[in-house]
């Protein structure tokens, strides 16, 4: 018997880990039991051993929402999408075993384009109510678009971190990557913060009653995804410049501000009263993956070079080169379609499926080597989160695509760098977002203008200075 055909949601879809994240679903979605959804961990004690069987469920069908800037590029998406599942559809009719379910998939797929500006308010909210108008329910929401004004490299820093950390630390949160500062949305916010962060969050907010009708009709939640990135780090933030204008690593501060919010939102839901029941939140990151994003950074030269060396890297152990970004793409279509009892929300119950230690590896001890890498404050977080766990507390975690040395991939999991140090920065980033989207709002009301231009203006700039950090006027 099929599962309710999934509604999903992926922005920034039409390149890079978008794109990836979209191919991959199609892939999985088109297999009687989609592989991405089984179980990948197992429990270590009793009181989690129902996450031994939770069932893979099968989908005759599917919606697709790429939810783009580009009409052009999404419709060129759309159909590499629609080419590359029906070359696989093609190839496994020819297998002994093939047993037509794919082509049922393929018969009930709807891939929509539907056209949104993150860094633009007023068009998320158009997007928001365009989607309304058109689909039922909402069941998946994956907040993978984002921005960076790159300018390029700092030479170098870059032999500096190399000589000094090594190759393979270097080349997985390099800090010689240089970008434009102070750059505004039309909206009078930060625009990377806004892109990648506030965007989203009217997404996740003006959804909700799709979100909500999904839950009602099938008594199950729907999933919002973060993406995140192993670049997000505690040195990147800033209370003071939570916009991210002043800082010359924009980018790196969003990833950190989305591991705090989509945690905190997280543990809100599963409070008694709260909206779990409608709306689980979960943090992803892609791994190191050579996409688009980083175009123009490098000479065409220097942009080989790196896809060479993150095959090196690769070679020599490092579990987060996932390089393509089909491979990248892992962790979001697993927690996308996995069973919410397949679904570990502790690291020191559950091991990985792969691990044929006896006794097997903690999914803690598996995160120890990731978090080796961070010097400042990753073997601190590695003890700060089992030391929660032992005693009960709240520990947030962020599902890593990862990978063998032979590009074999698999879902790993780390806990959120510093979590018990920001926990309250997190409540005050959520709040700053909920004002800003009570603000935009009631300019929607008060004049179908969510682009903040003269009145507007006025109010948006008001809530930001006088509720924020009484600093800059954007910031």
């Amino acid at each position: 018997m099929s599962s309710p055909r999934p509604i999903i949601i992926v922005t920034g879809a039409n390149s890079g880990i978008g794109f990836g994240i979209c191919e991959r679903l199609l892939s999985d979605l088109s297999h009687t039991l989609p592989p991405d959804a089984k179980p990948q961990f197992k429990s270590l004690s009793p009181g989690t051993a129902a996450q031994d069987v939770a069932p893979t469920e099968s989908y005759d069908g599917a919606t697709l929402i790429l939810a783009c800037r580009s009409e052009k590029k999404a419709l060129e998406a759309k159909q590499r999408l629609l080419q590359g599942l029906d070359r696989r559809i093609a190839a496994g009719r020819r297998r002994a075993d093939y047993d037509g379910h794919a082509d049922v998939f393929r018969a009930n797929l709807k891939i929509g384009f539907h056209q949104v500006d993150m860094s633009d308010a007023h068009s998320v909210f158009q997007f928001c109510e365009e989607i309304a108008r058109t689909y039922p329910y909402v069941s998946h929401l994956v907040c993978n678009a984002g921005c960076a004004f790159w300018t390029g490299v700092d030479k170098l820093s870059a032999v500096r971190s190399i000589l000094n950390r090594g190759l393979i630390w270097s080349i997985t949160l390099p800090p010689f990557k240089l970008q434009h500062t102070g750059k505004m949305s039309v909206d009078g916010l930060g625009c990377t913060w806004q892109s990648n962060i506030f965007g989203h969050y009217i997404m996740y907010r003006h959804l909700k009653p799709l979100f909500t009708e999904y839950a009602a009709r099938y008594s199950r939640p729907a999933r919002l995804i973060w993406q995140s990135s192993l670049e997000g780090q505690p040195c990147w933030y800033d209370h003071d410049d939570w916009q991210l204008v002043k800082t010359d690593h924009s980018y790196e501060g969003t990833k950190f501000q989305i591991d705090l919010i989509a945690s905190k939102l997280n543990e809100r839901s599963l409070l008694p009263g709260g909206e779990g029941h409608v709306v689980r939140h979960f943090l992803v990151h892609p791994g190191i993956a050579h996409s688009n994003m980083t175009n123009g950074m490098v000479y065409a030269f220097f942009d080989t070079l790196k896809l060479i060396l993150f095959y090196i890297a690769r070679w020599f152990g490092s579990p987060n080169h996932t390089i393509t970004p089909y491979g990248a793409a892992i962790s979001a279509t697993h927690i996308a379609l996995a069973s919410l009892l397949a679904i570990p929300s502790s690291l020191l119950a559950f091991a990985h499926r792969k691990n044929t230690d006896d006794p097997p590896r903690s999914l803690w001890d598996d995160s120890l080597s990731t978090l080796s890498l961070y010097a400042d404050c990753g073997m601190e977080s590695a003890a700060e989160a089992r030391d929660r766990e032992q005693h009960g507390q709240y520990v947030p975690l962020k599902f890593s695509s990862q990978t063998d040395s032979h590009g074999e991939g698999y879902v790993g999991v780390m806990p959120v760098l510093q979590w018990a140090k920001h926990a309250e920065e997190s409540e005050f980033l959520v709040e700053k977002c909920e004002g800003l989207y009570q603000t935009f709002v009631k300019l929607e009301a008060k004049d179908g203008k969510g682009k903040v231009n003269g009145h507007a203006n006025g109010h948006a700039n008001s809530h930001t200075n006088g509720h924020a950090n009484g600093t800059s006027r954007h910031s």
